[in-house]
């Protein structure tokens, strides 16, 4: 007896007949669903092919997916998308892109049919249509046809969020039946052009003039774009809006105007020309990197922490990107009593037991320092110990994985996490491109792993491993991109576990051990060293004046140190050669170039005399 195919049957037909899943588990994995569930699902998709003598869809008990007739399968799933029925949001989107596009050709009966439901139900979506319109200050009329009543301003504003609703458009590979449906009312009314094809002229004319802008602020400017290119095609005057104070940035907009007018087929006047720039300037202004200071308190903790460590495991720790991030992140959090990047479960997947003197500095050092960071509870220590363990129980490096990365952030922001990506992990990134781009990537075949740093939308799919993980790499991202076989760069040791497995050993000879191997991994750690300074490279200059403010550390008698978040890594020194002391303004770009520029700064200006030097002697000594 045949049986209703759901949403969820149908999606896994689709995945059957259009990908190269042939798992169950992979595509319980993407539909994020479980293997009961998908088992099910199959066993009511093959109970439709019973009248057939035919089990469609066969699976062993490795899970492994064997289909016994594709050429059956794709036509049931043919006839089950004539079959489709859409949701009562989705006609309700339907009949605000009509209402806001193409009124004239509103016809219930008609839509009522292409949804596959009665007229009475389409009339009862309409009423519910006419509420959302009220909220706009908007009537609809119905005098021989039917008429968006409002002022313009208005009007404007209900279509600029009726675009919003159908993001989707601008880079969504497969459309279900409805979304095809919205898709041919609207493109009907953009000169018969894909919305999506206006992304690379915008994103072109971006990268051109160097402009910051997210995803979110993207979105929104190409809706409005958009918009106006509409009014201007229907030839319909574009209302006086909130952008006309907005002063107008030098930007060059010559290639972004022969784009556009190439994309409606229209020219564009000088006015909404100004219109088109005013909305591009009131983005632009918005500077979106994080100008908030880095945490002194934070900064201080963790400076003397690893001052306390014995030579052999400081030059490891000062050196490790990966640790001086972990722990910085870690620590904000401790202090401003939110909940630890790391939950407390993931604690028992790891090894964290610690060289005995290692312990004991840490648990003297929190004790000592309970009122600048309280650790007082018991897993905010131990999730300390954990960098520092993980720092010194490093995995076996891999070969270099060929990374997409997909992000709505800042352009700094992308580009620190390239340099991090790159610098910690055996991995290469291809490319870094917004998801609006996607649709015009073309070279997935030399993709291994896709990353995102948001949402990844569901009805993505590459058939190529992907995973969503933090701007600032946290315990968890680490964790993820392991199960991606993304490692840390270089071969290290488990100091832990080799001590473990010289049990057989005196205690004496034990530690006679690991001293010779912890000298071989000191070695080992100045490559990281080196890859880390290039990655938080800076440039040192003397200056006369420097103003004190509430962001400075005293890191001993002599040494007085400033910071600033920047989007540059630059130091600046202000020299007292009569007591031979100084005043050093650090300015880095994330919190693991200014750990790391402290430390060396530090290590290279700690000696008596220093500041005696010249000028020029003192930037060769930070330089060499």
């Amino acid at each position: 007896m045949a049986r209703e195919v759901t949403s969820r049957m149908n999606r896994i037909i689709e995945l059957l007949i259009t990908s190269k899943y042939r798992n169950l588990k992979e595509i319980a994995d993407v539909l994020g669903i479980t293997l009961r569930q998908i088992r099910y699902d199959i066993d009511r998709i093959n109970s439709n092919f019973v009248n057939d003598h035919i089990l469609m869809i066969e699976t062993d008990n490795k899970g492994l997916i064997i289909i016994n007739d594709m050429e059956k399968l794709k036509k049931f799933h043919l006839a089950q998308e004539k079959e489709f029925k859409c949701s009562r949001e989705q006609r309700i989107i339907l009949l605000t892109n009509v209402i806001a596009f193409d009124i004239e050709v509103l016809n219930l009966n008609e839509i009522s049919k292409k949804v596959n439901v009665t007229r009475v139900t389409i009339k009862n979506d309409l009423n519910e249509v006419k509420s959302i319109l009220s909220k706009y200050n908007l009537k609809l009329v119905y005098i021989n046809r039917f008429y968006l009543i409002g002022d313009a301003e208005d009007i404007f504003e209900f279509r600029l969020n009726v675009l919003r609703s159908i993001e989707y458009s601008l880079y969504k590979d497969h459309f279900e039946k409805i979304e095809n449906l919205i898709t041919e009312y609207i493109t009907k009314v953009f000169p018969n052009r894909r919305l999506r094809e206006i992304i690379p002229i915008i994103t072109n004319f971006i990268k051109a003039n160097n402009i910051l802008i997210k995803d979110s602020d993207l979105y929104w400017l190409i809706i409005n774009i958009l918009l106006v290119l509409w009014y201007i095609y229907m030839e319909i005057e574009i209302p006086n809006d909130k952008h006309r104070n907005v002063t107008v940035l030098p930007f060059d907009y010559s290639e972004l105007f022969s784009g556009l007018e190439d994309f409606i087929g229209v020219a564009i006047s000088n006015d909404n020309r100004i219109k088109i720039m005013k909305i591009i300037s009131s983005v632009s202004n918005q500077d979106i990197l994080e100008t908030d200071n880095f945490n002194r308190k934070v900064v201080q903790y963790i400076f003397n922490l690893i001052q306390r460590f014995p030579n052999k495991y400081r030059n490891v720790f000062i050196s490790d990107g990966m640790l001086l991030s972990g722990l910085y992140a870690h620590l904000n959090c401790c202090l401003k009593k939110i909940d630890a990047l790391v939950d407390v479960d993931e604690i028992n997947v790891y090894s964290i037991e610690l060289d005995e003197s290692l312990n004991k500095i840490i648990e003297t050092y929190c004790n000592e320092e309970i009122e600048i960071i309280n650790l007082s509870n018991d897993r905010d220590k131990e999730l300390l110990k954990l960098h520092f363990a993980s720092s010194l129980y490093r995995h076996n490096c891999n070969m270099a994985k060929r990374v997409m990365l997909i992000s709505g952030a800042s352009k700094f922001a992308k580009k620190r996490l390239k340099m991090v990506l790159e610098s910690l992990f055996e991995v290469s990134v291809k490319d870094v491109i917004s998801k609006y781009e996607i649709p015009f990537y073309e070279d997935w075949q030399d993709i291994d792993i896709i990353l995102f740093t948001e949402s990844i939308p569901k009805y993505f799919n590459k058939n190529i491993p992907m995973a969503r993980i933090k701007l600032i790499l946290d315990n968890n991202d680490i964790s993820i991109l392991n199960k991606l076989e993304i490692y840390p760069k270089e071969r290290s040791i488990d100091l832990h576990e080799l001590y473990l497995k010289l049990d057989f050993l005196k205690h004496e000879d034990q530690i006679a051990v690991i001293d010779v191997v912890s000298k071989f991994l000191e070695e080992h750690m100045v490559v990281i060293k080196n890859k880390l300074k290039r990655m938080a490279g800076y440039t040192v200059k003397i200056v006369n004046n420097i103003n004190l403010d509430k962001s400075y550390i005293q890191l001993d008698d002599r040494i007085i140190v400033l910071f600033q978040k920047t989007d540059f890594n630059c130091v600046e020194i202000m020299v007292d050669r009569n007591v031979d002391s100084g005043v050093i303004k650090i300015m880095a770009d994330s919190p693991v170039s200014l750990l790391f520029i402290l430390f060396d700064c530090y290590k290279k200006f700690s000696e008596d005399g220093v500041f005696t030097l010249s000028d020029d002697n003192i930037i060769a000594l930070a330089d060499s």
